[in-house]
């Protein structure tokens, strides 16, 4: 009579099945996340203006590719989500997952509140707000932009504006030429 036994020698055991790598967030996927919370949604275009345009040697990009591949690695990992049904070109909203990341991940920046829907009464204003911020900055006329969305929150500027009037953003930032 055999009394040893060996578990090696036994076929009935599982393999382990790991779950599939997520991906990692860059500084620049976190950025991503904010800009596109902040101004409530944006456009691929005004991911690629903000955050492509220019590459790591300084040169010009000439390709919407990385900012694709990232934005479907964001979407993947659900931190933005896509909305087709408001206009011909697919927007961008943060996802609620992507929303408690940035709120909870510490990273210096008021967050305000999240917003599940895109208002698509302000779809056309909302959009050349965007591009507004985009190309001031792009020329280092606007510094420290903040958004009409977390004008509430901020705390230097909350007790100065009454709930009625609300601009687009406030910003500081060098005079420009024409000063």
């Amino acid at each position: 009579m055999q009394t040893s036994y060996s578990f090696f020698e036994s076929t009935n055991y599982k393999t382990r099945v790991s779950s599939p790598p997520s991906t990692r967030l860059t500084s620049r996927d976190i950025s991503i996340l904010h800009f596109v919370h902040e101004m409530k949604f944006s456009t691929i275009e005004q991911i690629y203006k903000q955050f492509f345009k220019i590459t790591k040697d300084g040169s010009s990009s000439i390709s919407l590719r990385w900012t694709k591949e990232r934005i479907t690695s964001l979407i993947k990992n659900d931190f933005l989500r896509p909305v087709k049904d408001l206009c011909p070109i697919t927007l961008y909203l943060i996802s609620e997952k992507g929303y408690w990341y940035i709120k909870n991940g510490h990273f210096g920046n008021s967050v305000g509140k999240f917003h599940k829907v895109i208002d698509s009464r302000f779809l056309k204003h909302d959009a050349a707000v965007s591009d507004v911020r985009i190309h001031l900055e792009s020329k280092k006329i606007a510094t420290h932009w903040i958004s009409e969305h977390l004008l509430p929150e901020h705390p230097g500027v909350r007790k100065y504006l009454t709930s009625e009037f609300r601009p687009d953003g406030i910003y500081t930032g060098a005079c420009p030429s024409f000063c």
